[in-house]
């Protein structure tokens, strides 16, 4: 029974310091930056191609999503971020089928690319795999035994 609060059930004992950064200062900033690349192929529409344009849209509402979500560790929110990663990995693996007839240096760099979202979208994934039950089912913190729950010292009681 020990072992079943441990696994991330309990919002008020499962450590988030990492979720609300990355839910306040990660996502903001790529909601910030998929808009920016929006309106650069607005102005610029000789840059803009049909693939990165849906791309951005779709990251955008996964990211919007993600974030409205995440104020209450709704349901939605775990699915737009896993969503995202998903998304990401599609387009990345789309631009490396693009650039392939443009030679080895561009390959090379689309490769490296797909590379680092993969580590990144590993961790991630794991970290969010975790915590899922957070976003689906958690439960109460009164539910709790008192037994397994942390020093009401600790939590500044």
């Amino acid at each position: 029974m020990k072992n079943f609060f441990r696994k991330y059930y309990v919002i008020e004992i499962t450590p988030l310091k990492f979720h609300k950064f990355y839910h306040f200062v990660l996502t903001p900033v790529n909601i910030l930056m998929t808009g920016y690349m929006l309106i650069s192929m607005i102005l610029h529409p000789e840059n803009a191609d049909a693939i990165t344009i849906v791309y951005d849209l779709a990251l955008l509402a996964c990211l919007v999503l993600t974030f409205i979500g995440c104020f209450k560790l709704r349901k939605y929110a775990w699915v737009a971020i896993m969503a995202g990663f998903a998304l990401e990995l599609v387009y990345d693996f789309a631009y490396l089928v693009i650039l392939s007839g443009l030679g080895a240096n561009a390959l090379l760099f689309a490769f490296s690319q797909i590379l680092w979202r993969i580590v990144f979208i590993i961790l991630m994934g794991i970290y969010y795999i975790k915590r899922q039950p957070l976003f689906f089912d958690p439960i109460p913190y009164d539910h709790v035994p008192k037994e397994l729950r942390p020093d009401d010292k600790k939590k500044g009681k």
